[in-house]
């Protein structure tokens, strides 16, 4: 009773292509089973909560601007590079959505003409390339192919359990991790040239590769875009303390809830974390 009295609203952030306007999730990678799901409708009949759904991107960038590297960014773009890889474009303080809030699906932008058949019905989509499903599936034929001293087996194999390999100086965990950056690398630059941010910060679980991944995908970066906007792009690490797509997704809720951030008390990073 007393509690859902206090709740005002449920945020919920997603992976896309989703109709966020009609709370419905299109398409998740590699999870035949989300096709055309409405999730608010059924949630709110579940609970009688306002819910709101966002795409992660969408959230994170928004958790950037308000809480993280962000904040004096005119035109930043967040990208999430995880099982999917997403974008979210902030333009002078708003969202750029598109007609059907499905803008920045750069994911399903295609780096290889006649690559690979992707579930959205494109081919050769950079996440197949740069995503964390794609480097385990790289890494798992290379525990079948060369079975690497040190190595988990095939099934074992996580983004984590590569991340650590890499960590403790295994070369062909390095490589697997530079590769999948100079994927990545290939759709920062075209992020570039499409929406010319000021500021591109890169978050999700690919992102726990750390510098070495960034360091990859900046090389890409330095080699194939004009220098004058090379040099005006700032591209980084997310370094909120919590996951940028939870915190966007509460301070979203707060938003619609009382029209403002501004009631946040300055610990609101913490509060949102406790919620």
């Amino acid at each position: 009773g007393e509690m859902r009295e206090r709740v005002v609203g449920i945020g919920i952030s997603a992976p896309g292509p989703l109709l966020a306007r009609e709370g419905k999730i299109a398409l998740i990678s590699n999870s035949p089973g989300w096709r055309n799901i409405c999730l608010t409708k059924a949630i709110e009949e579940q609970l009688g909560i306002p819910t709101f759904l966002e795409h992660d991107a969408n959230a994170s960038v928004l958790a950037e601007k308000w809480f993280g590297k962000g904040t004096a960014s005119n035109c930043l773009v967040f990208i999430t590079v995880g099982q999917g890889v997403g974008a979210g474009i902030l333009i002078n303080g708003s969202i750029f959505s598109g007609n059907l809030n499905v803008a920045g699906e750069i994911g399903h932008t295609t780096i290889d003409y006649n690559g690979p058949l992707c579930d959205c019905g494109n081919r050769g989509c950079l996440e197949m390339y740069s995503s964390s499903l794609a480097l385990v599936r790289r890494a798992q034929e290379l525990a079948r192919d060369k079975q690497p001293p040190g190595w988990p087996k095939a099934e074992e194999l996580s983004p984590e359990k590569v991340f650590a390999l890499a960590r403790n100086g295994d070369t062909a965990a390095q490589e697997l991790i530079r590769r999948a950056g100079r994927f990545m690398g290939i759709g920062v630059v075209n992020v570039i040239n499409t929406y010319n941010p000021d500021m591109i910060i890169l978050g999700d679980e690919m992102a726990e590769a750390g510098e070495p991944w960034l360091q990859a995908i900046k090389e890409v970066v330095d080699q194939r875009v004009i220098p004058e906007l090379q040099k005006e792009t700032i591209i980084e690490l997310s370094e909120l303390a919590i996951e940028p797509a939870f915190l966007g997704a509460g301070a979203l809720v707060i938003k619609r809830a009382f029209g403002t951030l501004s009631r946040l008390p300055n610990n609101a990073v913490t509060s949102v974390k406790n919620a």
